[in-house]
């Protein structure tokens, strides 16, 4: 059986840094990298250190509803869940693509990385909430090169369009990240 493809969804403000570096990283090994815990204030836990350790895919090829973000506007923080909505707020959406035989099932890739129960539990119901299906989530504690990558997309115009539409141009894409 041949393996899946499977999409890391992400934005333009993480687009330049993960091209320039050439590497998708979890969130732990990202140099610099505070997550809304700390930006509240608040101490991370041990079900906010096993989640940041994980670097997610899912089989959605249209769109990862639980990949949602949220922007600071003069009323406060609006959180933008429609794919095409992004636009509105100025921000480009990517995804990368890569073969499921690199990555592990979300839920097999959760037990050994030790998140608790009810983090695993508060995830799940609220990524269910929110239109995903966590069983076709994947995801690695590793780094994935970009030599493991089989795409590169950005959405704009209503489709997934190829970053980099032949190979010899590795600095495709990268206009939309300036």
């Amino acid at each position: 059986m041949p393996n899946k493809i499977v999409w890391h969804y992400t934005y333009e403000h993480n687009m330049k840094k993960i091209l320039e570096s050439q590497v998708l990283l979890p969130p732990y090994l990202i140099p610099g990298y505070v997550d809304a815990v700390e930006l509240a204030g608040y101490t991370p836990d041990r079900g906010t250190k096993a989640d940041r350790k994980l670097l997610l895919f899912s089989e959605n090829e249209v769109w990862e509803p639980a990949s949602y973000r949220g922007f600071a506007t003069f009323l406060g923080v609006v959180e933008v869940h429609k794919l095409e909505d992004y636009a509105d707020y100025g921000c480009a959406v990517f995804r990368i693509g890569v073969e499921t035989n690199h990555l592990k099932p979300y839920l097999r890739l959760c037990r050994s990385v030790g998140m608790p129960k009810g983090t695993f539990d508060g995830l799940w119901k609220t990524a269910v909430e929110h239109g995903s299906n966590p069983y076709q989530w994947w995801g690695t504690t590793k780094p994935i090169p970009m030599s493991e990558w089989v795409s590169v997309e950005v959405y704009a115009n209503g489709i997934w369009n190829d970053c980099f539409p032949d190979e010899d141009a590795p600095a495709a894409g990268m206009e939309a990240t300036q």
